[in-house]
């Protein structure tokens, strides 16, 4: 959960001002989706209770999306107490308090950005994020915003030309995989698509970093086997110093096991290893591009031969196991149709 996330901010002051506390605190928040708060009318997966929708679905993707006519109007809520005044204007949240120190800010800060949201993701169709933090202590106005030693910009220039000579060699490539020929290293390739994919479609390059961890570390997986001895001398193989084995790939593997990725954990690491983390994470995309590309070259040209599966079925155990499984789905489908109908 927050074992990555709580990453190291700070207070953007107008013309570099101190804080001065005890003051008057107002925060000043912006949500996303607009849709879920009743500020936009797009297609969505908010519907109206008792108003007129369209649903349509995207016969492409599998996704559904509906219009409620009218739409959803902008929310609006006021919480007030002796000494706070919450007020939500549609997807805009104003919360103004005594504030003693800069930890009780830091605190109220923590938990409208990452408690929130996730309370409100339980009855709301479609799940909140916080686009923006900002506010004034006192007399002091402030934005929230990222260290900037922890931003990593990473990125390939290209050209036209480039890109042409890609989608020839991705063409070429595609006979490689004809019926169930290579298919792991089509599953590694589908792998590191999803982390590329997961590093870009979250609310900061961070929100699903845990996801793309497990991305990697599977790539390497489904190619070699779960034997970080059998990973290494793979690697080897392909020409990989040792120093790149040990430090570009067999952390992935680990840090599947200790990230909250493949385990829950809240445990809070200690900011400068974040802070290592972050870095290394930002520059893996790359490696593993380099990574695959090399891979491909040697499965193509004959001089790296991956495990071929004959047949891609269960085995009978796996096979059972998934019966009992699809039964006790099954079953709990029907139970809810039922509820539905009955509704």
């Amino acid at each position: 959960m927050l074992t990555y996330q709580l990453h190291t901010r700070i207070y953007r002051t107008e013309d570099g001002r101190p804080f001065n506390f005890p003051a008057r605190a107002i925060l000043e928040i912006k949500f996303a989706p607009g849709t879920a708060f009743g500020t936009e009318d797009n297609r969505s997966r908010t519907i109206v209770k008792a108003h007129a929708a369209t649903v349509s679905v995207d016969s492409n993707t599998g996704r559904w999306f509906a219009q409620s006519r009218p739409p959803l109007e902008p929310l609006e809520v006021i919480l007030q107490s002796p000494d706070t005044l919450f007020t939500l204007n549609g997807d805009e949240l104003s919360y103004e308090f005594p504030c003693s120190s800069i930890e009780e800010l830091e605190g109220t800060i923590t938990g409208f950005k990452w408690i929130l949201p996730a309370l409100l993701n339980l009855q709301f169709p479609e799940a909140p994020i916080i686009k923006y933090i900002r506010g004034t202590v006192g007399d002091t106005k402030f934005r929230w915003e990222h260290r900037p030693e922890e931003w990593r910009i990473h990125m390939r220039t290209v050209t036209t030309e480039l890109l042409q000579e890609h989608v020839v060699t991705s063409w070429e490539s595609l006979p490689l995989f004809n019926e169930i020929a290579n298919r792991r290293l089509a599953a590694a390739l589908s792998y590191f698509h999803v982390a590329v994919r997961l590093s870009t479609s979250g609310d900061s390059p961070w929100e699903f970093m845990a996801e793309s961890i497990l991305n990697y570390a599977k790539c390497l997986e489904i190619l070699f086997g779960s034997s970080r001895d059998d990973i290494r001398r793979a690697l080897g193989e392909l020409s990989f110093s040792p120093d790149e084995i040990e430090g570009d790939f067999i952390p992935l593997l680990i840090l599947r096991n200790w990230v909250d990725v493949a385990h829950p954990r809240v445990a809070i690491f200690k900011r400068r290893d974040l802070q290592v983390l972050y870095r290394y994470m930002a520059s893996c995309e790359n490696r593993f591009r380099a990574f695959l590309i090399r891979l491909l070259a040697a499965v193509k040209d004959g001089t790296f031969q991956l495990t071929q599966d004959s047949d891609l079925s269960l085995d009978a155990k796996q096979q059972r196991d998934v019966d009992r499984l699809v039964s006790s789905m099954e079953s709990r489908i029907g139970a809810a149709a039922e509820s539905m109908n009955e509704n």
